[in-house]
């Protein structure tokens, strides 16, 4: 289960699916089993406490592809990063119609997009080759690609900054967090954190947490906390 957000669907007559838009539920994005292309979106209903599966293949006659990794809702759209297939789909959340599905490669070279964070009007993914991608949610192009490090996990902004997991590979594990100014899209500088940081959330304070997954060793996962302003770094657990 990798992400959650409000909007309302059912089924017509004829199984195809209707989503209005309503708030009454939740969609569900499900990786599925890894290189079995089975990945699919759900959808819950509070109201009814039913669910419909696989929506995006009812509306679109294919599947999501393998390795469905992030969803975000954003403006009139839903933004779904499938890893494997090194794909950005573009849906239209109201009937699980893909606007635009983007191929992310480079030189027939998956990027494999991760994560994802809406600012200003542009979507910023993470990708495993080591960069971050600005997409212009106006146009749906790539504006760009930003080198940030081996395996960048999750992003968020906040204080009008972007901030970037960069866990690195195993056995050579990194231990940065990276801003970014998204208005130049250039690195700032690097924030240190315990090894492997992976997972990050902003609060609404500009507090930034950082969960890091340690080296599966000697060095253990850990919860941090980056301040806003100082940039101060405080282990929490």
């Amino acid at each position: 289960l990798f992400a959650l957000f409000f909007v309302a669907c059912e089924s017509d007559d004829n199984g195809d699916v209707v989503v209005p838009n309503v708030s009454t539920g939740v969609f569900v994005l499900n990786q599925g089993s890894w290189h079995q292309n089975n990945s699919s979106i759900s959808y819950y209903d509070f109201t009814t406490k039913t669910t419909t599966t696989d929506i995006f293949s009812a509306a679109n006659d294919r599947g999501l592809g393998d390795g469905g990794q992030d969803a975000l809702l954003y403006g009139s759209n839903l933004y779904v990063t499938v890893t494997e297939s090194s794909v950005l789909e573009v849906i239209d959340p109201k009937t699980g119609i893909s606007k635009k599905s983007i191929s992310i490669i480079n030189e027939n070279v998956t990027r494999q997009p991760r994560s994802m964070v809406a600012y200003n009007g542009n979507i910023y993914i993470t990708l495993f080759d080591g960069n971050v991608a600005k997409l212009d949610t106006t146009t749906l192009t790539i504006q760009g690609y930003l080198s940030v490090g081996v395996n960048p996990e999750e992003i968020v902004a906040a204080n009008n900054l972007l901030y970037v997991a960069v866990s690195g590979a195993y056995g050579a594990f990194n231990n940065s967090i990276v801003v970014i100014d998204p208005t130049t899209f250039k690195e700032l500088r690097k924030i240190e954190v315990v090894v492997n940081p992976t997972k990050l959330v902003a609060d609404s304070q500009g507090d930034v947490y950082v969960i890091s997954n340690g080296d599966y060793g000697t060095i253990k996962a850990s919860l941090q906390r980056i301040a806003k302003g100082t940039e101060v770094v405080t282990k929490i657990e």
